[in-house]
């Protein structure tokens, strides 16, 4: 006769089992045979930080199907777990795509009302804030502090006045990082004109930015009597593109 025994173990610290002791049979001449069987293990290991694998969700508990978002190197990634399967088996995870997650909402659009700018090589100021959320942008200064690493998009569009009665007049902008690095630049001229003219000019420019960073515009040169019009002709717009996630929440 043989009998199957089971038994419930807690306690991690007796771990590895390699051996265990029986008593003696009820005759001595009855014979035994006594094996241990493989181990099954249950319950949930603590994950420490932010998921960043199926195998981290279903460490954690999880055990329903389906899609769930976990940190990958830099972003928020979106998968398909099939937890039928256990960690090891093919087909554990699927691969979505990336989830727009930004932990600090960052958008700002500012105007010119001024009618006149004519400074070169300093930043450009702003006095009409038709949005500032995260207040990364300062209007007094021109300056737009990044308060996250991530990718950014920014966009420029004035007005350059031209007064008459000259041969040739020009004005051209560029867009700065920390003061040194010209990324984006927008020109306009005139030649041979007798009256006041306007030209528009515009640029745009995607740019990797580390926290504290700092952008703004500046006049890099124009003809001796050129401005920059204001009248709210002379727009700033910036907003955070994609965030570096993992320097937000400090997984890596």
């Amino acid at each position: 006769m043989s009998s199957v025994y089971s038994r419930i173990i807690t306690r991690k610290d007796i771990l590895p089992i390699t051996w265990i002791n029986f008593g003696r049979t009820q005759l001595q001449s009855s014979p035994g045979v006594n094996t241990l069987g493989p181990f099954e293990c249950s319950g949930q290991t603590a994950v420490i930080g932010v998921p960043s694998s199926r195998e981290d969700l279903w460490r954690a508990g999880h055990s329903l199907s389906g899609l769930y978002s976990v940190t990958g190197n830099a972003m928020v990634e979106s998968v398909y777990c099939d937890f039928t399967k256990l960690p090891n088996d093919s087909g554990l995870q699927k691969w979505i795509g990336f989830v727009d997650v930004k932990s600090f909402p960052i958008y700002f659009c500012v105007e010119r009302s001024t009618t006149v700018y004519n400074q070169t090589r300093t930043p450009i100021p702003f006095d009409v804030e038709k949005l500032n959320i995260g207040e990364a942008m300062n209007l007094q200064s021109g300056k737009f502090t990044a308060p996250r690493t991530g990718k950014y998009f920014f966009t420029f569009t004035g007005l350059a006045r031209f007064p008459g009665n000259s041969s040739y007049e020009y004005l051209n902008c560029g867009i700065y990082k920390n003061g040194n690095s010209l990324y984006s630049r927008c020109y306009g001229d005139v030649v041979e004109h007798s009256t006041v003219s306007y030209e528009t000019i515009s640029l745009q420019s995607t740019l990797p930015l580390q926290a504290g960073d700092q952008i703004w515009l500046k006049i890099d040169s124009m003809s001796n009597r050129a401005t920059l019009h204001g009248d709210l002709k002379t727009h700033f717009s910036g907003w955070l593109l994609e965030e570096d996630i993992s320097k937000s929440l400090n997984v890596i």
